[in-house]
């Protein structure tokens, strides 16, 4: 039987039970006389209200309601006999706090009965869901917005690599609508043109390599293909978006860089004309140089060290000027690659036998190892010995004293990999992004060793690319450093050009 029933039903009705019946139920349960004083109340009550029972009894309800819930209780006023209303209040407990009650309210006899629930925790529940809600939708239509209004091009995909989002910028880089690229594979709809100006096979596009790895990947010399056909030069930052070591999607950031590649252009030029200018006193510095001293017998000590110096300094110079010289070359695309069939082996024992000095001075170990059966590759040997030569004068450089330096060549499949190790200073965590950057040099390289341009690996970098292969490294402070570079295997195309390297 129902509280209701017990109330209502007079041959059941037992005060007794009634009263220790209402104490022990978890609904509230208040009777108002008509003029909405408290008659009774039950435990439950008296626990939400923070009350107790003596303290409340014959007083107005109102003491529990704002003037608006109470205008509301007014409002209903006594139910006809056989009526019943629910009613939601909002009742301050005396301790300050609010309470909601969902009642249902009848009439028994002379008096007002209300019975319910609170429904306080269900209310803060759905109100910080709410809250929540509201928040997550204020930052999706920031973030949205942010997107929107950035300079650079956004497409979002799926982890299977199905664009999910595409901001305007993408829009008016690449010519398609956002509704032609959502929900397609980004790498299917946007043909993308690698470094040997072919269409990039799918799996070294940038976001895709990204969500394989799990690591974000830089690209900065590739080509995007616009819906109207147009190769748009671009800078690419592809990102994996994980969530528990899972991939759940992939952000493509991408720029157009066409004016960069202009002005890149402009000073590759200026280089190169500033480079050639410079060369011809510089050569004529030297050539001074060397017929002084060939006359040292007419000298003192101390003029024969003062033209060592100048003629030092001057080589430099003339090495600087060289290496801007190549570098200009090769990014303007006017380099010569005369490929032949090129025995590596004799290539690097060449080099360090020319290094031989160098090593000698500094007291280092230098292990050759190559692959017994390695075949003669195609490849210009003029520009790979440059790679050879700038991984190895490095190493001898940046080894303490008396270090381990290893040249390896060995074959796999389809590539020539050739691995150059030491036991040297090591390239900082924070900077390795930056090793192939044209001028950068370590920060704790500098403290040690001044001299230097900061152009060899942008050059080795250069070639290696160039001629089809990849360069890679791995380095732990004042452990030592590894560089990797491969070559195909079935060679070098040639390539026709103006000028080869110095």
């Amino acid at each position: 039987m129902s509280i209701n029933s017990l109330f209502l039903d007079e041959s059941a009705f037992n005060r007794k039970f009634l009263k220790f019946y209402v104490d022990n139920i978890t609904d509230v349960v208040v009777v108002l006389d008509p003029k909405l004083n408290i008659v009774f109340v039950n435990a439950s009550f008296c626990n939400l209200a923070s009350s107790d029972v003596n303290s409340i009894t014959k007083k107005s309800f109102k003491i529990f309601l704002n003037q608006q819930n109470f205008e509301k209780l007014s409002l209903i006023g006594k139910p006809q006999a056989g009526e019943s209303f629910k009613i939601d209040l909002v009742m301050k407990a005396q301790n300050g706090a609010e309470k909601y009650l969902n009642l249902k309210l009848f009439s028994y006899q002379d008096k007002i009965v209300l019975i319910g629930r609170d429904y306080t925790e269900e209310k803060i529940k759905k109100s910080e869901k709410n809250e929540e809600i509201r928040k997550l939708e204020e930052d999706r239509i920031r973030s949205k917005e942010i997107l929107q209004s950035i300079g650079d091009g956004v497409i979002s995909v799926n982890d299977k690599g199905e664009v999910i989002y595409v901001n305007q910028q993408a829009v008016n880089i690449l010519g398609f609508s956002e509704e032609e690229l959502m929900g397609d594979f980004l790498w299917k709809k946007i043909t993308m043109i690698g470094k040997n100006n072919q269409e990039m096979d799918i799996s070294e596009r940038p976001i895709r390599l990204a969500l394989f790895s799990k690591r974000r990947i830089y690209e900065n010399s590739n080509l995007y293909k616009s819906k109207g056909g147009r190769l748009i030069p671009v800078s690419i930052t592809a990102t994996p978006l994980i969530a528990h070591d899972l991939v759940v999607g992939g952000v493509n950031v991408f720029r157009d860089i066409t004016k960069e590649k202009e002005v890149d252009k402009m000073k590759t030029e200026f280089i190169s004309l500033a480079s050639h200018q410079l060369r011809t006193p510089l050569s004529a510095t030297k050539w001074f140089a060397e017929l002084l001293l060939d006359d040292q017998q007419s000298l003192t000590k101390e003029q024969v060290d003062l033209i060592n110096n100048i003629y030092k300094s001057n080589q430099r110079m003339i090495d600087l000027v060289n290496s801007l010289l190549n570098i200009s070359r090769i990014e303007s695309g006017r380099i010569i690659i005369d490929p032949k069939p090129t025995d590596l082996r004799k290539l690097v024992e060449d080099v360090v036998f020319e290094l031989t000095p160098k090593i000698k001075e500094k007291g280092h170990s230098v292990v050759i190892s190559i692959h017994e059966d390695l075949p003669l590759i195609n490849v210009d040997p003029r520009l790979i010995r440059n790679v050879y030569m700038n991984l190895l004068t490095n190493s001898i450089k940046y080894t303490k004293n008396n270090g381990e330096i290893m040249v390896m060549i060995s074959k796999r499949a389809d590539e020539i990999v050739s691995q150059v190790s030491d036991n040297g200073l090591g390239i900082p965590e924070d900077q390795k992004e930056r090793i192939f950057e044209k001028f950068f040099r370590s920060s704790n390289i500098i403290k040690i060793e001044t001299d230097g341009t900061g152009l060899g690996l942008y050059l080795a970098k250069a070639i290696v690319e160039s001629s089809g292969g990849k360069i890679w490294f791995d380095s732990d402070v004042q452990k030592g450093t590894v560089f990797w570079f491969t070559l195909p295997a079935t060679g070098t195309p040639a390539k026709v050009g103006e000028v080869s390297i110095s």
